[in-house]
């Protein structure tokens, strides 16, 4: 695919969006890839092509965020290891929000924190399907929310896709 304009499908409807970062998967680090990036003024995209965001800490996976925490008692004065940042802030918001630790809560708290960001575009059941490319550089790439029968075609000065 030479560049944005080659994606068309007779049957879908279509709609060009442009971002400064297009992120492919709402995982828990995908999440945090696409706010911290829109909370430093970037234009943001994210798609996820399930429901619901966080991965494998989703509703339907139901794994819990661990990441550095190594939960052994530490010695006096000494810190626990733990992620910080955004994956602590979204764990202790979790923590007040949601003592019954109900994972659709978590689901919850993770979809305000997309939706309340101004710069970030939140596309959840939209899969990347395709990709433009210059060389070996990414340009555009093709989304598809079958359930709306609806196109995106992104472009974007950064693609980020998150790991599962």
């Amino acid at each position: 695919m030479a560049d944005a304009l080659t994606f068309s499908h007779p049957h879908l409807s279509s709609r060009h969006l442009e971002c400064e970062v297009l992120v492919a998967g709402g995982g828990v680090s995908g999440v945090c890839c696409a706010l911290s990036a829109a909370r430093n003024g970037a234009r943001v995209i994210l798609c996820q092509d399930r429901p619901v965001l966080g991965g494998n800490a989703s509703s339907e996976i139901r794994m819990h965020v661990v990441g550095a925490n190594s939960m052994r008692p530490c010695a006096d004065l000494e810190l626990e290891a733990r992620e910080t940042g955004i994956v602590e802030e979204i764990r202790l918001e979790n923590a007040v929000r949601n003592a019954q630790r109900s994972p659709s809560m978590f689901d919850q708290i993770l979809y305000e924190k997309c939706v309340a960001e101004p710069n970030l575009t939140l596309m959840l059941n939209t899969m990347v399907a395709g990709v433009a490319k210059a060389g070996r550089r990414i340009t555009a790439v093709q989304a598809l929310r079958l359930s709306t029968e609806g196109m995106k075609i992104g472009s974007a000065t950064v693609f980020q896709a998150s790991s599962i």
